[in-house]
């Protein structure tokens, strides 16, 4: 038992700590979220983890998503695409530069203001114990029974739901063991969809589907969030070649903006990037 007790007495140590940490005074002064504007600008922003402050992620990046427009960003692995969407999150600190969300200064504002408009998607996202339903509704509880089936019907949720004995009220076990990645992503994608944001972020979201069924979705998201700021993390091609505009960035830097046609005359790295998924869809 000794041996046992070791582990959530560590945990207990590290939880006593935060609770002494004092919270930075800035955020007393922090400014509420206001404008109905949600272009997003970075202007010379760099960055790097506090862990490795010699290692710059992200070196003087600028550029700009447009409200309405669904935007993408590519680039290699490492390349530093997970951060921009990390810092504008404000779960880091950039290092210098600026970010703006409107007329909002992103420094300026309260995160847990900015956070209420935005819904990210992950590649690998949190599933709850409980049911598909209540997975879906756990952005927004009051939804009615209808708006979660429209929702789960648009991400193709009921395609899979339908043949299990319980429909939208299967319980698929802890962190949804029970169901497949693919199946995970549809959910999440669904209960950012339900929350309604005016900004949605994925993040490599789509990974796990088909070619055909993310197409399906992300026109589908498309045309339910339209007016919206939608951005795209994406390694594959093919889930943004559709987008409005994309961004491709190497090494912490944006080398090449342009839709897909025109990155396919003018930028190299994105070439090598179509070209990279041809060879995987092969092998």
């Amino acid at each position: 038992m000794f041996s046992e007790m070791q582990a959530p007495l560590a945990a207990l140590d590290r939880v006593l700590e935060l609770k002494k940490t004092h919270k930075i005074s800035l955020e007393n002064k922090l400014l509420k979220f206001k404008s109905d504007d949600y272009e997003i600008k970075f202007e010379d922003v760099s960055f790097s983890y506090p862990s490795r402050p010699d290692l710059c992620v992200l070196n003087k990046i600028s550029f700009i998503l447009k409200q309405g427009k669904f935007s993408a960003i590519v680039g290699r692995s490492g390349s530093g695409k997970t951060s921009l969407m990390q810092i504008l999150l404000k779960f880091y600190n950039y290092k210098s530069g600026k970010i703006s969300v409107g007329r909002n200064d992103l420094r300026l504002v309260d995160p847990a203001d900015l956070r209420k408009k935005i819904a990210y998607v992950e590649q690998y996202p949190m599933i709850f114990s409980g049911t598909i339903r209540s997975n879906i509704a756990f952005s927004s509880p009051k939804a009615s029974a209808k708006e979660i089936e429209n929702i789960a019907k648009i991400c193709g949720i009921l395609d899979f739901a339908k043949k299990l004995k319980q429909g939208l009220d299967t319980e698929i076990g802890e962190k949804g063991v029970r169901i497949s990645g693919g199946q995970k992503q549809r959910i999440a994608i669904a209960r950012a969809l339900l929350y309604k944001p005016e900004i949605l972020l994925l993040d490599e979201a789509t990974s796990a589907l088909d070619s055909e069924s993310e197409a399906k979705i992300l026109s589908n998201v498309r045309k339910l969030l339209r007016g919206k700021t939608i951005i795209s993390i994406a390694h594959r091609i093919s889930s943004i070649e559709n987008a409005d505009e994309i961004i491709v960035i190497n090494e912490g830097q944006v080398v090449s903006v342009g839709n897909h046609a025109s990155l396919m005359r003018s930028s190299k790295i994105y070439n090598l990037l179509y070209k990279d998924q041809d060879r995987k869809i092969l092998f």
